[in-house]
């Protein structure tokens, strides 16, 4: 139906719009295309960006860019007929629920996503995985399995099985964070770092171009890995101020980062809510080539988060198992964080979660 004056539109679910050097792209997630377009073409979808009539979008582009009302009305139809301008009323439901909750961006991954075609492994799944990952070793070896040190100071932590030898509360105790409290010192963030982040052995893998796969105390998909672990020394007895890296086949806590605020609110507001004077907080980041080294579709950003939350719910249980006051969120000011990391591009390492901790009086 050609729309009318008075009728609303919108630009249509799935539709988005990026710079594309002295152009702009439009991409259509639904249908997993693109068009590289000109600045009119943008403007026009930038003017629907809220539901608008066509007069309203020629009155915006008129005053906004100096299109005269005739071209405005005239891309107004272009952009209808291709379906990137619909009706108010055809904008999907869906779409609407998941953008009520805070949910755009994910809902932009699902439309691109949800039917991806799968192997399937009750068919000849298997013999064509085996078959890419071949090619992919030939293509580049698989050999990341945690990110190096970066030559800053450090000093070693405890080995995994030290470190989980001493924790002796009961498991039911530390989950209902029924143990004795205790003090935050060095020794304990020290004890957590090695017993969530460390490595307990390696299952050799028969590919002479592949790495074997690292076995930690939490799981892994395919024994991937993605997660990196780092601990913001807040006041903890011994130990200076300032961001640590756990090198992860190391066993050792390198000091990354020393120009951090003095209170912990500034990065990860919310923890006071929970304990009145953290002493460090524990940070995970993802490392995303790890995983998707092996797992190439694009579903796999999920299984990257299900790694951290596993990872998370660890560093938490050793938190009270140590006997110390914990609150794990991910409310945090991850980009100041990253910088202070020496991060520098979060499509190659970016924090996602924080464990604050807190011990007791001293």
């Amino acid at each position: 139906m050609d729309a009318t004056q008075e009728d609303e539109l919108i630009v249509a679910d799935g539709v988005r719009l990026t710079p594309d050097g002295d152009r702009w792209r439009v991409h259509e997630l639904r249908s997993k295309t693109s068009a590289r377009v000109d600045a009119v073409a943008a403007a026009t979808l930038m003017a629907y960006a809220q539901p608008t009539t066509v007069a309203g979008a020629a009155s915006y582009l008129n005053e906004s860019f100096g299109l005269e009302p005739e071209q405005a009305t005239g891309a107004s139809a272009v952009y209808r007929e291709r379906g990137w301008i619909v009706p108010t009323d055809e904008r999907s439901a869906e779409a609407a629920r998941w953008t009520a909750h805070g949910w755009s961006a994910a809902w932009e991954h699902h439309l691109a996503t949800f039917d991806y075609p799968y192997e399937d492994y009750q068919v000849d799944g298997r013999s064509s995985d085996v078959g890419l990952m071949s090619r992919y070793y030939e293509e580049e070896p698989d050999t990341r399995r945690y990110e190096p040190g970066r030559g800053g100071p450090s000093g070693p932590v405890p080995t995994v099985e030290d470190a989980l030898a001493t924790f002796t509360a009961p498991l039911t105790d530390a989950l209902r964070g029924h143990v004795t409290p205790s003090v935050l010192d060095r020794n304990a963030v020290e004890r957590i770092a090695a017993a969530a982040f460390g490595v307990l052995g390696v299952r050799e893998n028969r590919h002479p171009l592949a790495a074997g796969t690292l076995r930690r105390t939490s799981p892994s998909g395919g024994g991937r890995h993605p997660i990196e672990g780092y601990v913001w020394v807040v006041d903890v007895d011994g130990m200076q101020p300032g961001l640590y890296h756990h090198v992860i086949g190391e066993d050792r806590l390198e000091l990354v980062g020393t120009d951090l605020p003095a209170d912990v609110d500034d990065w990860f507001p919310g923890a006071k809510l929970r304990l009145a004077e953290p002493g460090a907080v524990f940070l995970l980041s993802v490392v995303p080539a790890r995983n998707m080294y092996r797992y190439r579709e694009p579903r796999t950003l999920r299984t990257i988060f299900m790694d951290a939350a596993h990872l998370a719910s660890t560093v938490e249980l050793l938190g009270r198992a140590a006997g110390l006051e914990v609150f794990g969120h991910h409310g945090i000011e991850h980009d100041q964080v990253e910088r202070a990391a020496g991060m520098t591009n979060p499509l190659q390492e970016a924090v996602v979660y924080a464990v604050g901790m807190q011990g007791a009086a001293r």
